[in-house]
């Protein structure tokens, strides 16, 4: 069985045996051998069959591998790549945070801004208003007291007239009442009362 391990062609059998007294009938040796070579033609056939998907398999296992080192760089790429994109996602992460405290922290600012802005507005307009009806106030107070000085002065007039005129009154007071005889006689005509009182002038 050794010649089925190696490449070479198997060497046919020799079929011819010399004829000797009392030996093997060579129909039947020649029936054997034919046997025994078309079992090893089976053989050959079998081996190189054999041989020929070795090679295949050898092919398929050299493929395998190929496929298997190109799997393992396909899965090592994508692990680099996977933490790749885990570590661009926690930056885009932490980007995204700090732009929103940031945005924040800007929006604070400005609506603190517009309220102080806001209330300096409103405190100036409180203030100008306060002032503005300060100023009215005075105005009118200052109205109210020229007009009360007018009266006043208008008042003094008034009663000096009226002193003046009580003055008067009273200097003229006796040239204007009639004698006991123009009385008498006023009486008993009946133009005056004789009971009427002299007229008297008010005193001021």
């Amino acid at each position: 069985m050794g010649a089925l391990d190696t490449d070479d062609e198997l060497v046919p059998l020799h079929t011819g045996f010399d004829v000797v007294w009392r030996g093997c009938d060579r129909g039947q040796v020649a029936e054997y051998v034919e046997r025994v070579e078309t079992e090893l033609r089976l053989l050959e056939v079998d081996r190189d069959a054999a041989t020929r998907r070795a090679d295949a398999l050898a092919e398929r296992l050299e493929a395998a591998r190929g496929e298997i080192d190109d799997l393992g760089h396909l899965v090592t790429e994508a692990e680099a790549r996977r933490r790749e994109l885990d570590e661009q996602a926690a930056r885009q992460r932490e980007q995204i945070q700090t732009d929103f405290e940031l945005a924040m922290n800007a929006r604070r600012t400005e609506t603190m801004r517009e309220l102080a802005d806001e209330r300096a507005a409103a405190e100036a307009s409180a203030a100008r208003l306060v002032e503005e009806a300060r100023e009215e106030a005075d105005r009118l107070v200052a109205q109210a007291r020229e007009e009360v000085a007018r009266l006043c002065a208008q008042r003094d007039l008034v009663m000096e007239s009226l002193r003046a005129a009580s003055a008067a009154l009273a200097e003229a007071g006796p040239l204007l009442e009639p004698s006991p005889e123009e009385h008498s006689e006023n009486c008993v005509a009946g133009r005056l009362p004789c009971c009427a009182a002299s007229p008297t002038v008010p005193a001021f």
